[in-house]
């Protein structure tokens, strides 16, 4: 069995595979404050609870995008399972072309990247929606052309609340109409159609960048808030990073 795990700013992604199945996933808050034993006990606890057998797991990858968490969950897994996790850094063969500079490209887009050239067809365009909302760029020849980055829905709405006295702390929920009628609505309506709006918009301008009809694929925690209200036609999978970080393994795993 392998463990992958996916340390976002807010929250950590994990899943189990079992002959080349992801069998189990679940996610856990990304808290700085955690100690490499309480996140070791999360672990322990989740996956007990879920039957799965701990012994059994032989094989983990991390990424991250969190440098303060990184050896706080490699110290983690060290201590559960006795095994070196590999980590998803430069070095680590993707299976990716890429065409874009390594250094600062998240490990988040490298791992659904991966994801999406093994199991999608290309071009392709993956949304992801987290923190932060982001779009990648894959061309027809299966190259990862590069990326944009938008403000997530939970950081837009606590921006909205803490730096505009009068508007309220609102919850993502999904709006009634259009045109609201209080503030709360209204915020809800800014939020889910104009997040929408502009993946229409921006997946629209990718599209126009590259040859051929691009598959759009969309993820991320806050996925199924926003993409029902989208029109561009998207392919659903929530467990992108988490398949291509399975990959990856593969890739790297010494025979």
């Amino acid at each position: 069995m392998v463990l992958t795990v996916n340390i976002e700013n807010t929250i950590i992604t994990f899943g189990v595979f079992d002959d080349d199945r992801l069998s189990f996933s679940a996610s856990i808050a990304a808290s700085p404050n955690a100690t490499e034993f309480e996140y070791a006990a999360s672990f322990q606890q989740i996956l007990t609870l879920s039957h799965i057998p701990l012994i059994k797991i032989d094989g983990i990858i991390l990424a991250s995008v969190v440098p303060m968490l990184t050896p706080k969950l490699k110290q983690a897994c060290r201590l559960l399972f006795h095994t070196e996790p590999l980590l998803v850094s430069a070095g680590v063969k993707t299976g990716l072309n890429l065409k874009v500079s390594t250094a600062t490209l998240g490990t988040d887009f490298v791992c659904a990247a991966a994801c999406a050239v093994r199991e999608y067809q290309t071009p392709s365009v993956i949304v992801s929606l987290g923190t932060a909302t982001t779009f990648s760029a894959i061309d027809g020849n299966g190259v990862f052309c590069g990326t944009a980055i938008a403000a997530g829905v939970q950081v837009s709405l606590e921006a909205l609340h803490q730096c505009a006295a009068q508007l309220p702390q609102a919850s993502i929920e999904p709006p009634q109409a259009v045109i609201g009628t209080n503030t709360a609505a209204s915020m809800r309506s800014g939020l889910i159609y104009g997040t929408a709006s502009m993946i229409d918009g921006m997946c629209a301008r990718f599209a126009a960048q590259l040859s051929g009809l691009p598959v759009f694929l969309a993820t991320g925690q806050h996925a199924q808030d926003i993409i029902p209200y989208c029109d561009t036609p998207f392919v659903s999978d929530p467990h992108l990073v988490l398949k291509g970080l399975y990959y990856i393994y593969l890739k790297n795993k010494k025979q």
